[in-house]
């Protein structure tokens, strides 16, 4: 459990962590044999009737590698296939099997479970406030990456790299032989 306190210090990946756990949680809870970041590829791929796998990468803002790895998976499962793009025979797109759409049904019910659980404490108002509030704060971060070094870090002194220092001088105290009952790298069992 999160003491309340602790939650300033790294809420957006607090709230991650536990988004990701609670709706785990409920797919699993709702028979749906997928996660969460499974999900979100199939209502993807769902959403759009098929796309490339770099049209969805940059959708989902997931690294080609790792999203490479997880559709290999849920191809394998059965959940989707790739198809030969007709005006292009040299690229595919990804599109959900019948197996693959029933999933995705399940696991949209699942969610909606978990949308009506999340907006339960907020009126609709309160809830749209909160929802534009993120959406601002996703698009200035966006709007960051994009900008170059010099505005992200506008200080020169700030570009300096930093020499190291001499290492410290090890005083006596940490010569000598280890403490009791803790044996030093070379030492010999005691018989």
């Amino acid at each position: 459990m999160l003491i309340p306190q602790q939650l300033p210090v790294f809420p957006m990946s607090q709230l991650h962590h536990l988004i990701t756990i609670v709706t785990n949680r409920i797919m699993k809870i709702s028979g749906c044999p997928i996660n969460r970041m499974q999900f979100i590829i199939i209502r993807e791929i769902h959403s759009k009737n098929g796309l490339s796998q770099t049209s969805l990468a940059r959708l989902i803002g997931m690294d080609r590698n790792n999203l490479s790895r997880v559709c290999a998976e849920l191809e394998t499962r059965g959940l989707i296939q790739r198809k030969v793009r007709e005006e292009d025979r040299r690229h595919y797109t990804l599109e959900l099997t019948d197996y693959g759409r029933a999933v995705y049904l399940r696991g949209d019910q699942a969610m909606e479970n978990y949308r009506q659980l999340t907006r339960r404490n907020y009126t609709p108002e309160e809830w749209s406030t909160f929802k534009d509030t993120l959406q601002g704060f996703f698009l200035n971060l966006v709007d960051i990456m994009e900008m170059p070094d010099a505005r992200l870090v506008p200080n020169p002194a700030l570009k300096t790299p930093l020499k190291p220092g001499p290492a410290p001088e090890r005083t006596d105290e940490h010569r000598g032989s280890p403490p009791d009952g803790v044996r030093g790298e070379h030492s010999q069992p005691k018989e």
